[in-house]
């Protein structure tokens, strides 16, 4: 990341921005999915979606705070001074990660360093035989677990794992969502600008205001959204979301009102982003349940199809409104919000809805998918 943002201020060639930006993406994609997983393997299990809600509504203070620093900067010291405002926050933030101490690391500080592996091993053990006379602590409980887990996920091949993703249908139901959430998105994004322009009148910067609109919201609603998660369930969120957030891209087909179009779509922006900490939580279940599926390998592939989705849901709004124009976009996220819904009914939570409706007056629950 330091890299990259030391090219693009020195950069005197386009082939070198492109380059640079290359990199900035590869370095935010790792971020990322290790950061997240990172999450998932150091928290309590039944508080995983009310710590992924505060780290998602961290990025909404960056999208508060990011256009205001980089415009401020911009303006009076140069177009240098933004990049050189990243370096130094993602510096705070590499030093962050060099001092967090990893759940597998974390007994070793907890009752000294051993000086072998065969005396971690000692203490390990020694600790889990006086557990029940411990006061239990967030790791007390997995930490034996999710060491044997990882043991013996590095037994397995990277096509086993490949495998592992494709044959759970609820980690592909959590992959899935966040597919339809890069693709609407990305269909939006570049053409949002163009219609306040064509319709109101309103030029890249109003388009920003509205955008802060959205960001504002979400640091609130996001932690909210995760402890939900944690305490009902996902699939208490993940079809109600996409069935509240159905209506409003048609309402934003309307033209008369600008306040009203700008209600719809903060509206529409946050009942999406309400899907990100309950599809963290399930991805989180589903790699605890299974032995070769590590929260690495779900948050990556969570991440690969944000990008997929972003980069082609980008070509269709494009194409949609120079073509077609913004009602053909307003009906293909309509129709994207719910082609998913069946599969989050069938799929998502413990005991999803559908089975919940089915078997209504019956205490089973649909079949496991461990493994």
């Amino acid at each position: 990341m330091q890299v990259a943002l030391l090219l693009l201020i020195f950069v005197d060639k386009y082939a070198v921005m492109i380059l640079a930006r290359t990199i900035q993406g590869l370095s935010c994609s790792i971020i990322w999915s290790i950061g997240f997983a990172l999450i998932c393997e150091n928290v309590e299990k039944k508080n995983i979606g009310r710590q992924l809600g505060f780290a998602f509504s961290g990025m909404s203070i960056g999208n508060i705070v990011g256009p205001a620093a980089g415009g401020g900067l911009y303006t009076t010291l140069g177009w240098k001074a933004p990049w050189i405002f990243c370096m130094i926050v993602c510096s705070v933030e590499l030093l962050g990660r060099w001092l967090a101490v990893e759940q597998k690391d974390l007994t070793k500080y907890q009752h000294g360093s051993p000086t072998s592996s065969e005396e971690a091993t000692n203490t390990i053990a020694s600790s889990s035989n006086n557990r029940q006379s411990l006061d239990h602590t967030p790791y007390s409980d997995q930490a034996a677990n999710d060491q044997t887990n990882r043991d013996e996920r590095k037994k397995e091949s990277a096509l086993q794992v490949v495998k592992f993703l494709f044959t759970l249908p609820r980690s592909l139901t959590g992959i899935a969502v966040n597919f339809r959430l890069g693709l609407i998105l990305g269909a939006i994004d570049p053409t949002l600008t163009l219609r306040l322009r064509d319709q109101w009148g309103k030029d890249s910067h109003f388009a920003g205001l509205v955008y802060l609109a959205t960001a504002v919201p979400c640091l609130i609603t996001s932690p909210v959204e995760g402890w939900l998660a944690d305490k009902i369930g996902a699939e208490w969120i993940l079809s109600p979301a996409a069935i509240l957030s159905a209506p409003f891209p048609l309402l934003m087909m309307l033209s008369k009102s600008l306040p009203g179009f700008i209600i719809c779509f903060v509206l529409f922006f946050v009942l999406l982003n309400s899907t990100l900490a309950p599809v963290g939580v399930e991805v989180a279940a589903v790699a605890a349940q299974n032995r070769g599926i590590s929260e690495l390998h779900q948050f990556a592939a969570l991440n690969l199809a944000w990008s997929i989705s972003g980069a082609v849901g980008t070509i269709i709004g494009g194409q949609l409104y120079d073509h077609v124009g913004w009602n053909a976009i307003c009906w293909f996220s309509f129709a994207t919000s719910l082609v998913l819904l069946p599969m989050t009914m069938v799929y998502t939570g413990e005991r999803p809805l559908f089975y919940r409706m089915v078997y209504k007056k019956s205490q089973q629950s649909p079949p496991s998918e461990e493994q």
